[in-house]
């Protein structure tokens, strides 16, 4: 973006309950007005700054809080008389969320990292971890620029447990963990056997 263009930042924040947001400018709270325009829509917060100027490089944090307590997030903006560069550690837009599933049944989890390249992703179960293909192809890794697959096919019962995506670049690393539960079905008794009675 070209000195004089319009940037927006934005961060997903959710809590219980609902926090306050803020965005702050190397330490200096931001009001809303004039260059600068904030928008909550749902959880998700943005920042845009209008007509950029050298003096906008710096950097931006976007504060939450509540009864509970307080969580931020940076990020570091660059502006050049030619173009302007976001640099960021990894943030997830969409998080991992727990699953609950029949045994035999399929299972994936789904997440959207940004950040600044190189961006590497990986995933562990219960602390181990998982490469692209494993545990004969039942378990596939995918990932499609900041969109993340994990996908477990026909889910034994010791497929349970705690799985996490690993998110990291060069200015810092970022987490996000769910649980897959593999229930069995309701017609399943471990070593019963059928008997026709004539």
């Amino acid at each position: 973006v070209s000195m004089g263009k319009d940037a927006t930042l934005s961060c997903q924040i959710i809590g219980n309950p609902i926090p306050l947001v803020s965005w702050e400018k190397d330490k200096l709270p931001i009001q809303t007005g004039g260059r600068f325009k904030m928008v909550e829509d749902d959880d998700l917060y943005r920042l845009t700054i209008y007509n950029l100027s050298l003096e906008d490089s710096g950097q931006y944090i976007c504060r939450a809080k509540n009864t509970i307590g307080e969580a931020f997030a940076a990020v570091s903006i660059k502006v050049g008389e030619q173009t302007t560069v976001t640099e960021s550690a990894p943030y997830f837009i969409q998080k991992p969320t727990s699953i609950r599933v029949i045994m035999g049944e399929d299972a994936m989890f789904k997440c959207i990292v940004q950040g600044s390249p190189p961006l590497a992703i990986n995933w562990e179960k219960d602390g181990k971890h998982l490469g692209k293909s494993s545990d004969s192809n039942r378990i596939w890794i995918e990932s499609q620029g900041e969109k993340n697959a994990l996908k477990i096919q026909s889910t034994h019962l010791g497929d349970s447990g705690t799985y996490t995506c690993h998110a990291e670049n060069p200015l810092g690393s970022s987490s996000a963990a769910a649980a897959l539960m593999v229930d069995l079905p309701d017609s399943y008794s471990p070593g019963s056997t059928r008997h026709s009675i004539d």
